[in-house]
């Protein structure tokens, strides 16, 4: 028995989708023994048909950095305000918490 190289790679791209829907499954609080059979199920197919995973691009991590650091300046009271007004403190609050969230992703751009 064989898979051509297409084959692999779709396999290996359909089990990686599995394995992310199974975690999102667990964050929502689904705790079933069936998860682990699932996820036992994939590797098993994995290996059977020698399936390959697909790369992730070069620029991924850079492009997750950059995401994290818009959804960080959304986060800003200025921006927040276009869903009611923000009274001082929580403004503040929200202003401190929010740049240090600001530093720490470009330290983590930096650093990568």
């Amino acid at each position: 028995m064989s898979f051509t190289d297409a084959q692999r790679t779709s396999i290996g791209v359909c089990a990686s989708q599995i394995e992310e829907l199974v975690a999102a499954l667990r964050r929502l609080g689904v705790r079933s023994t069936r998860l682990e059979a699932i996820e036992a199920a994939v590797h098993e197919l994995e290996t059977a048909a020698g399936a390959r995973r697909p790369e992730p691009p070069r620029n991924a991590a850079g492009a997750a950095v950059t995401r994290m650091r818009v959804l960080v300046e959304e986060l800003r009271p200025s921006r927040l305000v276009a869903y009611g007004e923000l009274d001082p403190a929580a403004a503040g609050l929200l202003a401190e918490h929010v740049q240090r969230l600001a530093d720490l992703t470009a330290e983590l751009r930096a650093e990568l």
